[in-house]
């Protein structure tokens, strides 16, 4: 799962050797901090996420549940890092692009 957050993006994915924890990964220097404070955040740069922890699932869906509850405006609006901004537009034109791209004749 992929969650671009006003302060982060989070790629979420099951732990490959612990099934009750998930493999939290970011790409920015501290966005896992920021939305789990206190987790052991590794370093890995060489791979393809240069920051990752692992964390219990639970603890892991009650943050994000936090986010969404703490969800006040629109996303652009919302975004406080603003060097962000041209990263995150060019998300959403992609998916603007596979919302006609994939459209259905129904």
């Amino acid at each position: 799962m992929w969650i671009f957050a006003k302060d982060g993006f989070l790629s979420i994915t099951q732990h490959r050797e612990k099934p009750e924890h998930l493999m939290v990964r970011g790409r920015v220097k501290g966005d896992l901090e920021h939305y789990f404070p206190g987790a052991e955040v590794i370093e890995t740069p060489d791979g393809d996420y240069h920051y990752r922890t692992t964390l219990p699932r639970e603890k892991v869906a009650d943050r994000v549940r936090d986010a969404v509850i703490d969800i006040r405006s629109g996303f652009k609006d919302s975004v406080t890092d603003k060097r962000r901004m041209p990263w995150y537009l060019r998300v959403w034109s992609v998916m603007d692009d596979m919302q006609y791209a994939l459209q259905s004749d129904d």
